[in-house]
């Protein structure tokens, strides 16, 4: 999924517009303990298709209730997959 850069990744004799979600990964282990997310990106080029996978980075989220309180964006998302989710356990069988 593309996310695009507001200051395109130039690299000589290439241009990366935007960034690439690798993984996304939402960890809930326990009641107790804080809802983490861990985010692996790479830039991407809109234009040729191409993902520059020697540039992973990986964002790591370690209390998801505090990172809503500072992106109210991230609880919209959150709140989406969690709809999505439901819907997809309710249409039942599970997806595998």
């Amino acid at each position: 999924m593309a996310i695009e850069l507001a200051t395109p990744l130039v690299i000589p004799e290439k241009t990366f517009d935007a960034i690439w979600i690798l993984d996304l990964r939402i960890l809930a282990p326990t009641v107790q303990n804080p809802i983490r997310v861990n985010i692996q990106i790479c830039p991407y080029s809109t234009t040729t298709y191409e993902l520059d996978r020697t540039r992973i980075q990986t964002i790591n989220i370690t209390n998801l209730e505090q990172s809503i309180a500072t992106f109210p964006s991230m609880g919209q998302a959150v709140g989406a997959i969690f709809s999505a989710v439901q819907d997809v356990v309710n249409a039942g069988p599970y997806y595998k």
